[in-house]
């Protein structure tokens, strides 16, 4: 913890959003980042709807977890070319 005047700051508690409505909690959110890799639309939608936000942020996940779905959905599609 860090003390700034009178405020406590605990490190890794800053800056977390609240997950959004959209996103069900019983489902994989891999799938959602899946999704937004794979479908412009959904894109779109995240991206209009969400702004404030990144795909991973909004699922919880981290921009690591994306890149690694990202890299392996990029390499499938080579694949299948």
């Amino acid at each position: 913890m860090v003390r700034h005047g009178k405020k406590r700051i605990r490190f890794g508690s800053e800056g977390k959003k609240k997950i959004p409505d959209f996103v069900d909690p019983n489902k994989d959110p891999r799938s959602y980042l899946r999704r937004y890799i794979a479908e412009q639309t959904y894109k779109d939608w995240f991206d209009r709807n969400y702004p404030d936000y990144t795909i991973y942020e909004a699922v919880g996940l981290s921009e690591l977890d994306f890149q690694e779905i990202k890299r392996n959905f990029l390499l499938n599609k080579r694949k299948l070319l």
